[in-house]
């Protein structure tokens, strides 16, 4: 074996995976007997004039027992799979070629595994829940798998791919080495060793104390409760029920009148929460709320009444939507059961404030109408049981649907039409094919009021397991140009002919498959008795890579066996023509077929024999194409652009086209004002996924066309501003972006969203700039308008509706924002300025 001859090197057993780290390791064995020759070149026969000097017998036998050494390693150096493959080999080179020519693979099998090894090098990133280790670890293996296929990576290439796919907090490091070091010279070894380093100090500084993680707390029917921890804290704490509050009280009963114990020196005063002897000096004085200072009630709070004031103005100025009530103590605890009389209402309960001893007094309304006169709202809970009701939460697995019926009976469906269609046959488990698994994906398709239409499940492939060469060969699937649809309808408007369109069900379902693909046998519908047996498939099944191109070949025969022919220069376009008849053009793009023609007759042929070969649903007249599916924010929160993100490069005629078409529309649409201008920093060299961004822009744009601005009549004339600031939003050059909105009475009038020209260094300091910049603003709107004093007030952060100015936000957050700048939907705007 690999180990005789005196030899500690011993090779793995070659199973079929990793078959270049497999040949280097039995290279370096074969080296190591001195034998690699022969395995590379073969046995060379001596020269007949050698064999005249009679020592050819002595040289040939020795060359044939290392030739023989040679094919024992080799042999033993594979799995039992594998072995039956060389088992009629006779000579080391044999079986080493034999090997070589199948796992090695021809220069088209390997240009085409180095294509894949190179996508996935270039869209390699670092997880945020991946250790620096795994990720280090895995981005090597795919270097050294690109090598052993003949890619020619420098240094100076893998230290620039480590550097930029790490998270954002090696930033720091990775400033240093690029500044301080060449990375085209330093060696990869040396940056894996910094970057080490530098993660065990964060974990250093991440480590904390479990002192405080071992501590419990009961608390018994009368609101009394005890607490017990790991340290030598032996106060007792008593639960006051009506402000919610912890007071400390020293254990020692005979301590009173607010002082601390003396063998206890931890205990605080109850009355002002502070260590001293004494007496305290706030014993008997009413305590504010507002300000935490003692002396005086929230009513006569001077602080209170200002935030009080700003959170007035706000709420007469822009439209709130109603909430429940602050001190609403009903709640929602069964959704099968009806709401009873009492239920039926909720009243917003009276504001209670705690006096300087534990007895609370309860004020009335009026006397707090300085600072809050919010409107008191009824809401009737049988509005929220609908809606409750209506609340879909779809499964994110297997054993979560299969415990409810409808969706057990949507999986049965989509197996009877999966076997009807003869996609898959049960055999046998292959032992040298991969097996390709499956999932199932569920979705609930609704009606345009909300109701449910039906519950759709989807069998799927995992394709992302699939190797290209071995499950796989081609994916090229054509798709239509947009310029042919368009073609087609013009000249079907311009001939009167009349445009059709039909859907094909579960298309790819319909594809038959060139390649020996196996799959395994979905949850749920495992056949009893042939548990360990696999589906072999004949047609595609969705989430395949060849699946597109196995319809369209499956769409292009047939329809070439119908008496179409294809168009030269469009690959989807075909045109049958009957002398004396007419003529019929058909398009597809991928699952849609439009169809048109000068006879009506021959559409109706066309069009049965299509319903007749394939699933379809008959559309009628073609009403709109590729309609654009909206979506409800114009951004992804948690997606940050870069300059360089890895992706391709995109057509920067038309990205520059689409952002100067969204930076003309925020004239009059605030809630879009941050995601084009934030578009517009990449208009040099935008990417991919710059691309991506703008269109889901459009596709925002499309689901709120009607959305405009409400200016409403009998609103008070108050100029109103905010401002905002994002700290450090730009990864790139750690930026700030501010943004600031200023409304009149009601919807805002004057909004902006500018990228800061300085790194600032805080929060504060982000947000100071920020106040310069909207203050700027507001003295010309003040001269414009008025001249009065700018008065700058503290406004609560989930009442800043300039932070929709400055980052992208959730789905909530942004509608919710979305109404504070007065934008509506035009259906609900009656009687009021439109814009």
């Amino acid at each position: 074996m690999a180990g005789s001859g005196g030899s500690d090197l011993r090779a793995s057993i070659f199973n079929g995976e990793n078959y270049e780290f497999w040949k280097i390791r039995m290279r370096t064995i074969f080296k190591s007997h001195g034998i690699w020759n022969l395995v590379e070149k073969g046995l060379q026969v001596p020269d007949s004039k050698a064999d005249e000097e009679g020592s050819s017998d002595s040289e040939m036998v020795s060359l044939l027992m290392k030739d023989a050494k040679a094919l024992g390693i080799i042999q033993g150096a594979v799995s039992d799979d594998i072995f039956p493959r060389i088992s009629n080999e006779e000579t080391s080179k044999g079986a080493w070629d034999i090997l070589h020519q199948e796992f090695h693979g021809d220069k088209q099998v390997r240009s085409i595994m180095l294509q894949g090894l190179r996508r996935d090098f270039e869209y390699t990133r670092m997880r945020d829940d991946e250790i620096l280790y795994g990720y280090i670890t895995r981005l090597l293996e795919l270097v050294n798998q690109m090598k052993g296929y003949g890619e020619d990576l420098t240094k100076g290439r893998i230290v620039q791919k480590l550097l930029i796919s790490l998270t954002k907090e090696f930033d720091p490091v990775c400033y240093v080495i690029e500044q301080t070091r060449d990375i085209e010279t330093i060696e990869v070894q040396e940056v894996i060793a910094a970057l080490r380093g530098f993660s065990q100090r964060l974990d250093r500084h991440a480590e904390s104390t479990t002192e405080k993680a071992f501590s419990s707390m009961s608390i018994n029917s009368k609101g009394s409760q005890s607490s017990s921890s790991s340290g030598s804290n032996k106060s007792k704490k008593n639960w006051k029920s009506k402000d919610k509050r912890w007071d400390s009280k020293p254990q020692n009963s005979a301590n009173q009148g607010g002082k601390p114990s003396q063998g206890d020196k931890s205990g605080k005063c109850k009355h002002c929460e502070k260590l001293h002897y004494g007496e305290c000096w706030f014993k008997g004085k009413p305590k504010c709320h507002g300000c935490n200072r003692f002396g005086h009630f929230v009513k006569d709070c001077d602080q209170a009444n200002k935030a009080g004031k700003l959170a007035n103005i706000a709420n007469q100025a822009l439209q709130i939507p109603m909430s429940w009530g602050d001190g609403a103590s009903s709640t929602v605890s069964d959704l099968d059961s009806e709401p009873n009389l009492l239920q039926q209402q909720i009243v917003q309960s009276p504001m209670e404030t705690q006096t300087s001893s534990d007895v609370h007094a309860t004020q009335d309304s009026a006397s707090l109408e300085t600072y809050d006169n919010t409107p008191k709202k009824w809401k009737s809970l049988s509005d929220v049981y609908a809606q409750c009701k209506m609340s879909i939460i779809e499964p994110e697995n297997f054993e979560e649907a299969v415990k409810d019926e409808a969706w057990g009976k949507a999986m049965t469906e989509e197996i009877l039409m999966i076997e009807k269609n003869s996609t898959w046959e049960l055999v046998d488990r292959p032992s040298s094919k991969p097996i390709v698994g499956v999932k199932w994906i569920f979705k609930i398709k609704l009606n345009l009021d909300g109701s449910i239409q039906k519950h759709k499940a989807r069998l799927v492939a995992k394709g992302y397991t699939q190797k290209p060469g071995i499950d796989f060969n081609e994916t090229f699937a054509p798709v239509a140009r947009l310029d042919t649809i368009r073609t087609l309808i013009a000249l079907g408007a311009q001939k009167g002919w009349k445009l059709w369109q039909l859907d094909v069900k579960s298309a790819f379902l319909n594809g038959v498959l060139e390649e020996e693909v196996y799959v395994d046998q979905p949850d749920g519908f495992v056949v009893k008795g042939d548990e360990d047996k696999v589906y072999r498939l004949r047609k595609a099944l969705y989430g395949l890579k060849q699946a597109p191109r196995a319809w369209y070949s499956e769409i292009d025969t047939y329809l070439s066996q119908c008496g179409f022919h294809k168009s030269p220069s469009e690959a989807t376009l075909y045109v049958r023509t009957k002398e004396g008849v007419g003529t019929l053009i058909v398009s597809i793009y991928v699952d849609d077929i439009v169809y048109t023609g000068s006879s009506d007759e021959m559409m109706k042929e066309f069009k049965a024999e299509m319903m007749c070969k394939y699933e379809m649903s008959d559309l009628g007249l073609l009403h709109h194409f590729l309609d654009c599916k909206s979506v409800s924010t114009p951004l992804v929160a948690t997606d940050k652009l870069k300059r360089e993100d890895g992706s391709d490069a995109a057509d920067e005629s038309l990205f520059r086209k689409i952002v100067g078409s969204l930076l003309y529309l925020t004239a009059t649409r605030p809630d879009i004002m941050f995601s084009a201008c934030l578009l517009a920093r990449f208009m040099h060299n935008p990417s991919k996924m710059h691309y991506g961004a703008a269109k889901r822009v459009l596709r925002y744009i499309q689901g709120t066309i009607d959305y405009e601005i409400e200016y409403v009549t009998g609103k008070s004339a108050l100029l109103v501003g905010y401002c905002d600031s994002d700290w450090s939003g730009s990864e790139e050059d750690m930026k700030s972006t501010s943004g600031y909105a200023f409304s009149f009475g009601s919807g805002v009038f004057s909004w902006a969203s500018v990228k800061q020209h300085s790194v600032t260094l805080s929060t504060t300091e982000a947000e100071y700039v920020s106040a310069a910049e909207a203050t700027s603003q507001a003295i010309w709107l003040r001269d414009a308008i008025q001249e009065e004093v700018i008065e700058l007030l503290y406004c609560k952060g989930e009442e800043q509706i300039a932070d929709i100015f400055t980052k992208a936000l959730p789905k909530d957050r942004f509608d919710y924002l979305r109404r504070m700048l007065g934008v509506k939907s035009a259906s609900t705007l009656e009687g009021s300025v439109k814009m």
